[in-house]
């Protein structure tokens, strides 16, 4: 958490996923079962969203887009339509992982990594459905496509997704340390606002780091300050950014001036 900027905003991480080919018409997304039971033991602030492709192509990535487009060209807009990666990109909470496999998850009942388990197949030969989980039984889960993704965070995201809020302690009731989401929102909304337009003595300045404070939800439209909460989870929040070698999480800080301040 050191390494983030002293502004309000909102913090997410990504755990981001690629295919398995089976063969050229067929990809799996597989988790790591240690993984998930890690991640969804964490406070909900903490848990990152899985991204992973929805393939619309045969064989390897790379293969296919060769006749089409250079491969390095599928980081921008302009590479035409589908084959841009925020076309094919979506995205599950660390719950919505958790339905679909909590039979497998719940055998495992461990952090021991090494034992995956498939998420969802995708058969690109035919217009069927994707099969969600290991036997193809498990309910489909809610899938945001990556580009309703962000528009729905800039609106300050769901409820009951996975975030942390960062705010200047003076934009917060003093002696509190649990707050409604509607107050959460409202001071992440007058954060940002020009000088003329604040009242107190930080308005318009740069924050110090011990000027802002974390917060996290807690499930039930409610945020708490992490000071207050059991355990350091300030500390918490620090280890957790140390990636171990098989995970491939990304922290997205996205200022409070870059968000449209509804209340869903």
């Amino acid at each position: 958490m050191g390494s983030l900027p002293a502004r309000p905003g909102k913090i997410i991480r990504l755990e981001m996923k690629t295919t398995s080919l089976v063969n050229d018409h067929v990809h799996d997304v597989l988790v790591d079962l240690g993984q998930l039971w890690d991640y969804y033991n964490r406070p909900l602030g903490l848990q990152p969203f899985y991204v992973f492709p929805r393939p619309d192509w045969c064989g390897t990535l790379v293969s296919a887009c060769r006749q089409q487009v250079v491969a390095t060209e599928l980081a921008f807009s302009r590479s035409g339509p589908g084959w841009w990666f925020a076309d094919w990109l979506v995205v599950l909470t660390t719950c919505d992982v958790v339905d679909v496999l909590a039979s497998e998850l719940m055998a495992h009942a461990s952090p021991k990594r090494g034992t995956k388990k498939r998420l969802v197949r995708f058969d690109v030969s035919s217009s069927a459905m994707p099969i969600w989980g290991p036997t193809g039984s498990a309910a489909p889960p809610h899938v945001v496509p990556w580009r309703c993704f962000w528009p729905i965070l800039e609106s300050c995201g769901r409820p009951s997704w996975p975030h942390l809020v960062r705010l200047p302690r003076t934009r917060l009731p003093a002696n509190q340390h649990v707050f409604s989401r509607r107050d959460v929102l409202a001071a992440l909304g007058t954060a940002t606002l020009p000088p003329s337009m604040q009242g107190d003595q930080m308005s318009g300045e740069r924050y110090e780091a011990d000027d802002i404070v974390t917060l996290w939800p807690n499930g039930d439209s409610q945020y708490i300050d992490a000071r207050s909460s059991d355990g350091d989870h300030d500390t918490l929040a620090d280890q957790d950014d140390a990636e171990r070698e098989d995970d491939r999480r990304q922290v997205v800080f996205i200022d409070a001036g870059a968000l449209a301040f509804t209340d869903q």
